[in-house]
Parts: structure tokens; C-alpha cells; sequence
């Protein structure tokens, strides 16, 4: 008899630089970096896939879907089609795949998901979401995730605004004060996007943004485009999402064993004139009201990178571990809205 596992709420950050999603049952945050690379009919997946995700969909009512065959994760490098999320020209295709990839199950498992709450890399991108209700909700599959077959049937999906997990995580772990206004924040790989709440938690109008190429990531294409990089690495180019993951690991280093390339004096001397716009940025649409707000909350994975900002900067608040934020904020949704939620447990 098929294992039958009901899941009420499942939430999934499909992050311009990494995916984020809190399983049922351990309640960990678990991530991988956002790059996916689709594996050709015969062609065959070898070696460790070291916490990436080798997808396939073996059968489905979703014709777009039925046969295809994904390795998403830091695996997909070594494909010359991967594509990472946070420089791609047209993120939509990449939605529905990055969903499932998301989802895990045991052998033989029989999985009702009740609502998939996800944050997009846009959540202005409205052909976006509509791909993701025609393609996924209430679609039948039958799934091989890393060898384990399992069914899986998604009765509904909620898209949360852009940068909206921060204030539910903020109004959630009781961090605001009484009737204040709050901005916040949103610092990604590929994209930097916020709004400000007033204290009913409306958006106030106006304030809600996304700006594609702010994010982190810009400055690791800049740095792939350095001619002095080019050079020490041999007159080869490297990959802008390598970078990225060097920058996010802290090594900020690329290349082999034998050709280590340090990028530690360009990250520096871009970050600062990085820093100033994406600023600029978000001030430029809370012009109108930023006299009123008490604190500007910053969160995602680029915001450990703005911590001058904060330090010198009132009421500018690098909220706790500010790249879980947003998953964090997506598994406290149904406590939030009133439907079941997912419980968390401290990462790190």
C-alpha cells in the first residue's frame, strides 16, 4: 500500500541566487544555489550530485512538463546549457521546474500538498504566476528525485508580494513596535526589492518595488567582466554564479588548485558604489513617505554585504541570519493568514 503524506502548507523561496525551502517534518531550512540545466533524452546524470536536485518527470497531465528531465543545484554547472536564475533574461520558463525541484518525498509516497506558498523571483510577473497555476496546481505527477519515485498533486498556490516574508517574520516574532511604520528591505542576488507597511499591514501605496540587476550578483558579473581576472585565470572567463557562490561562502576566490584566483580587492572596491545605489533605489520610491517610518528592515542573502549601511545608519536594521529571512517568513505564513503553517526551529 502507497505511503499517503498530507501536507497542509508548504513554503519555497525560488531565489534569484538560491532556493530555499522548509521540508515537513525536520523543519530545517534546506537551499541550494538557483542554476538549472535540463538533461537531453539518453544523456546520462554521473557522479556525487552533492546536494543538488537531478529531477525527473516521468509522468504528468501537464504536457509542458511530462518527460522533462532537470538537474537543478550546484550540479548543474557542469552542463554547458545551465542557466542561473539571477542573470537570465527571461526568469518565467523556469518557475514550474524550480517548484517541484523544491519538493521531496519517500519511495512509493503518495503527497497532497493543500497550498504551496512561494515567494518569486517577481512577483509582478504576472505570466509568471499564471504559468505556475496552468503547469503545477492541480496537475497530477509522478516524480524521480534523486532515484526516489513519488506521486505529488498541489491543490492551491499563494505568491506572496516581494519582500513580504520580512514582515510577516517581523510582525510574527513580535519585533515592531506599537502603531509604527515599517520599510523593508529585500537585498537578493539578481534583484533588490522592498515596500513599506503601514501598522494595519497594508503596503502603502506606492512604495512596492523590484529593481532587476541590484542584487549581489551584479557585482559578481562585474567582476567576471575584470580584465585582470580574465588574465589570472588564464584568459578564461569565469562564471558569474561561481562568483557569486564565492562571494556568498566568504572565500572570494575562484579557479583550480593550481590557478587561485583572489577577487577579495575588486569585491571591495565595488561593494561600496554597489551599496549607494541600491540605497538610492529603494529612497527614491519612499520618498513620499519616509518621514513616517521607524525602522528600515534589511533581509535576504545580499544584506550581509550592507552592513556599513546599517552601522552607520538610525534605524537601519540588519534583521537575524538575513538570508532565511524571506523562508522563514513563508513558513510562518499560515499562522499568519489563519490556515496551517509549517513550525520552525533556529538554523545554524
Amino acid at each position: 500500500m502507497a505511503l499517503k503524506k498530507h501536507i497542509s502548507l508548504y513554503p519555497a523561496d525560488l531565489g534569484n541566487g538560491t532556493l530555499k525551502w522548509i521540508p515537513p517534518g525536520n523543519h530545517e531550512v534546506q537551499a541550494m544555489p538557483s542554476v538549472a540545466a535540463d538533461i537531453i533524452p539518453g544523456e546520462r546524470v554521473t557522479g556525487d550530485l552533492g546536494g543538488s536536485v537531478y529531477l525527473q518527470v516521468l509522468e504528468s497531465d501537464c504536457e509542458q512538463l511530462n518527460g522533462r528531465n532537470v538537474v537543478v543545484g550546484r550540479k548543474a554547472y557542469e552542463y554547458p546549457n545551465a542557466r542561473a536564475t539571477f542573470k537570465a533574461p527571461d526568469k518565467t520558463p523556469y518557475y514550474p521546474i524550480l517548484a517541484l525541484a523544491t519538493i521531496d518525498g519517500e519511495e512509493g509516497a503518495e503527497i497532497t500538498i493543500d497550498c504551496l506558498v512561494l515567494q518569486m523571483l517577481d512577483t509582478k510577473d504576472e505570466s509568471g504566476k499564471a504559468l505556475l497555476r496552468e503547469q503545477i496546481v492541480g496537475k497530477h505527477f509522478k516524480l524521480s528525485r534523486n532515484g526516489k519515485v513519488f506521486k505529488l498533486l498541489i491543490k492551491n498556490l499563494v505568491v506572496v508580494p516581494e519582500a513580504f516574508p520580512g514582515y510577516i517574520y517581523t510582525k510574527q516574532m513580535d519585533l515592531l513596535l506599537p502603531d509604527s511604520y515599517n520599510a523593508y528591505l529585500d537585498v537578493g542576488a539578481g534583484t533588490i526589492q522592498g515596500m513599506v507597511v503601514k501598522p494595519n499591514g497594508e503596503i502603502y501605496q506606492g512604495t512596492s518595488f523590484v529593481v532587476e540587476r541590484r542584487g549581489v550578483g551584479r557585482i559578481a558579473e562585474d567582476i567576471a567582466r575584470n580584465p585582470a581576472i580574465i588574465e589570472a585565470l588564464g584568459n578564461r572567463h569565469a562564471k558569474p554564479e561561481q562568483i557569486l557562490e564565492a562571494i556568498k561562502g566568504g572565500t572570494y576566490a575562484i579557479g583550480s588548485t593550481f590557478r587561485r584566483v583572489d577577487f577579495k580587492a575588486q569585491y571591495d572596491a565595488l561593494r561600496s558604489g554597489w551599496m549607494i545605489n541600491a540605497v538610492d533605489d529603494a529612497l527614491r520610491y519612499w520618498d513620499h513617505c519616509i518621514e513616517l517610518v521607524e525602522t528600515i528592515y534589511l533581509f535576504g542573502g545580499g544584506a550581509n554585504h550592507m552592513r556599513q549601511i546599517a552601522a552607520v545608519n538610525e534605524g537601519w536594521v540588519i534583521l537575524d541570519q538575513p538570508e532565511y529571512v524571506n523562508i522563514r517568513g513563508l513558513a510562518l505564513y499560515g499562522a499568519f493568514a489563519g490556515v496551517g503553517a509549517t513550525p520552525l526551529r533556529k538554523v545554524g
